[in-house]
């Protein structure tokens, strides 16, 4: 999976205001920068509860930013972990986002500076 981003839901939530995108982009960087890291950690805890609530919050941000696949990523983590269990999946898809966390910053910061 490659990290792509589309925008077209924060352009029609922003509907022309780029201080507004920027600041949303901004606000979701700093989201992700700070849940991300913690995904993997709770994980191993089995503190399943707090990772469906960080991958729950996170859905939201990501459909303004990232394509469809990535948000499928996202829901496929809230999805495992309400089943309270561990699961290859889920571990491979936290381990995963948690490889791609510069990449992700990175196509934020590039959006950002549109």
């Amino acid at each position: 999976m490659t990290i792509q981003t589309n925008i077209s839901l924060l352009k029609d939530l922003a509907n022309g205001d780029k201080a507004f995108e920027l600041q949303m982009l901004e606000l979701i960087g700093a989201e992700l920068a700070l849940e991300i890291p913690r995904m993997l950690p709770l994980f191993h805890e089995k503190n399943y509860p707090e990772l469906f609530r960080i991958a729950h919050q996170m859905k939201t941000s990501v459909s303004y930013v990232f394509d469809q696949e990535f948000f499928q990523l996202i829901t496929q983590i809230e999805q495992a972990s309400k089943q309270n269990q561990a699961s290859p999946e889920l571990k491979q898809n936290i381990e995963y986002l948690d490889q791609q966390i510069n990449e992700i910053l990175q196509a934020i910061d590039n959006l950002a500076s549109l």
